[in-house]
């Protein structure tokens, strides 16, 4: 999977809605999740915080968007898991 960076220039005091995707074709028993630098996407430290639920195409879409205030950047990757593991 890949690691990527998101920065969006705003005003400061704002509250945003993130929807995350990505194709990828996957496997009986695998899932993937996002995990990130930032809270709302367990700090690097809480895989299971954002999981992504698959849609028709192989697409890959956050179960909810992540409501965000005052972020402008942060890292964050995919991760797959087979049968709940990493």
């Amino acid at each position: 999977m890949r690691k990527t960076n998101y920065q969006h220039k705003h005003r400061t005091n704002e509250t945003y809605a993130l929807t995350l995707t990505v194709m990828y074709e996957t496997k009986p028993g695998e899932d993937i999740y996002v995990v990130g630098s930032i809270k709302e996407l367990g700090e690097w430290k809480d895989i299971n915080k954002a999981p992504l639920k698959w849609s028709a195409g192989h697409v890959w879409v956050t179960k909810t968007p992540l409501i965000l205030q005052n972020q402008t950047h942060f890292n964050y990757k995919y991760v797959l898991k087979r049968d709940g593991n990493l």
